[in-house]
């Protein structure tokens, strides 16, 4: 886990410099974001709307997805000669090969 102290020979004096900058590029982007969001006319009921759908979506996702882990989990494995890819069985053992 990250912490909150300077890197091993830095001084708190040139630290802060970057974290001023870095806040204001932050800043920037959040901003120009936001901007972005209102210029396109989408309300908050809106985005709620698409954040429902889209978790809703997911879960129907995953409980689709256990029930066909369940479902696989019951195939049979492709045991024996009738499952090998013609000239497979050849490479592995020449003795075998027609």
């Amino acid at each position: 886990m990250p912490t909150s102290r300077p890197p091993q020979g830095a001084s708190p004096a040139a630290v802060l410099p970057a974290l001023l900058r870095a806040t204001h590029l932050f800043g920037l982007a959040l901003g120009s974001a936001f901007g972005r969001l209102r210029e396109s006319g989408v309300t908050a009921a809106r985005m709620f709307e698409r954040a429902e759908e889209s978790a809703l979506l997911l879960r129907m996702m995953r409980e689709a997805a256990g029930i066909l882990g369940v479902r696989w989990d019951k195939v049979p494995e492709r045991v024996g000669a009738q499952w090998e890819l013609p000239g497979v069985l050849a490479r592995r053992d020449p003795g075998l090969a027609p």
